[in-house]
């Protein structure tokens, strides 16, 4: 995160309107007062226009071998950021208390909001949000039903939590999009070069979803353009046809077999 800090550091002094914040960086890698003071310095180059999105690390974490935050952990992570953010004494338990010590000295700005905004995709994190978050940004969720299942479980978190949606609450989806040229065709070249990542980073994220879940729903089903048919059975009856024989990259997910050398 310190050349995220950085860069935001960089575009703040550069810049006059454009709010700037992580979206999202993972709780998991820094404690909850280091990410409060970290997000509160670019907030003194950018006041007005800054903010925090905060996520349990899903691909961070697991990248270095270990498991996402939490969802209970992240709620406490998120009560302790915005404490801080609001100028409190937090309790970080084992009787420890700590506030944004460095605010007299002009380094960190808290005297315009930064909001806090949740990276869900699950319903408990969703939920989360709606309870405590100042905004949302899920992954790949751009069809119209999907829009209405993100909206309506943040708004279950927020009635279950007792609290209104705060004005601006925003729902953000983070996805990719590459323009094609005239007559370019989706398979080119340029355009596999530019979305290669993204497809391993989402085979690697449905694997994990089917693991955890143990549920083929987690799966997704492949778009079809406009017109044709999406009837593809195998002879087991699934209309999605049969599965696909490995999910395995370079990266190597549990239960697949090692690259070969050179791969």
């Amino acid at each position: 995160m310190v050349r995220l800090l950085r860069k935001l550091a960089l575009a703040a002094a550069h810049t006059e309107r454009i709010a700037l914040g992580p979206g999202v960086a993972a709780a998991g890698t820094r404690l909850a007062p280091v990410t409060a003071h970290s997000i509160a310095s670019v907030a003194k180059l950018a006041p007005g226009r800054t903010f925090l999105g905060i996520g349990t690390g899903h691909t961070s974490m697991r990248v270095m071998g270990r498991k996402p935050m939490p969802v209970g952990e992240l709620r406490t992570y998120v009560r302790t950021v915005r404490g801080l953010l609001a100028g409190e004494e937090v309790d970080l338990g084992g009787g420890a208390h700590t506030r944004v010590l460095i605010r007299d000295q002009g380094f960190v700005d808290l005297d315009h909001p930064i909001p806090v905004v949740v990276g869900a995709n699950g319903p408990r994190a969703l939920r989360l949000a709606g309870a405590e978050g100042d905004g949302v940004v899920p992954i790949a969720v751009t069809r119209p039903d999907e829009v209405e299942g993100v909206t309506k479980l943040v708004a279950e978190g927020a009635a279950r939590s007792g609290r209104a949606l705060p004005p601006g609450f925003a729902t953000t989806s983070m996805t990719n999009v590459v323009v094609l040229a005239e007559g370019e065709s989706a398979t080119s070249s340029r355009v596999l070069a530019m979305t290669d990542s993204w497809v391993g980073a989402a085979i690697h994220f449905t694997y994990e979803m089917w693991s955890i879940r143990e549920d083929e729903d987690a799966v997704p089903r492949p778009s079809v353009p406009s017109g044709r048919s999406t009837a593809r059975t195998s002879p087991d009856g699934d209309p999605r046809g049969p599965p696909a024989t490995s999910n395995c990259t370079t990266a190597t997910p549990p239960g697949c077999p090692p690259p070969s050398a050179g791969s």
